[in-house]
């Protein structure tokens, strides 16, 4: 209630804009409000030509997405995150979008076009080496993550980048 009432009198600066990316974190449980309030964060940061919030909104949409597994829509977010955060260097929200559609498409058993998605990752990510990638490495690197068939080449990919290193 409180972060609502702070957002009824902010102006439209970057307050109101880290005040929707609370409420959106706040709604994680819940779909309809937290799909609301990343249009809201999303119309705002447009308004106010933010492309990091406008990337955080677009990321809240492939979450949101992600979760009811539709691949389209995932798709469909990921070009408009990629093509923002590439221009304002935003890598680290641009590959937590790429690490859900690569999931979501080995959930659906699309295993080859996972692979091209994790190729042109890996290929990106030799030109800017940022703490999320060093997470994302570490974590598909982990004995502890293992998929099946799914993440092999995912796997290997990320083995012969850390090689080279």
């Amino acid at each position: 209630r409180e972060l609502l009432r702070q957002l009824e009198v902010a102006g439209h600066d970057t307050l109101r804009l880290n005040i929707l990316d609370e409420l959106v974190g706040i709604n994680k449980q819940q779909p309809e409000a937290r799909a609301y309030y990343a249009g809201e964060l999303l119309k705002e940061a447009e308004w106010q030509k933010n492309s990091t919030f406008q990337c955080k909104a677009y990321l809240y949409f492939v979450f949101i997405e992600f979760n009811k597994r539709n691949i389209r829509a995932v798709k469909s977010w990921m070009q408009k995150l990629e093509l923002l955060a590439r221009r304002g260097k935003l890598y680290d929200i641009m590959w937590q979008g790429q690490q859900c559609y690569i999931e979501l498409l080995v959930l659906d058993e699309e295993y080859e076009l996972a692979e091209r998605e994790t190729q042109k990752m890996l290929k990106e990510a030799e030109f800017v080496w940022t703490d999320y990638c060093r997470y994302l490495f570490g974590r598909y690197l982990s004995d502890d993550f293992s998929w099946a068939r799914g993440y092999r080449s995912f796997r290997a990919c990320f083995c012969t980048f850390i090689k080279d290193r």
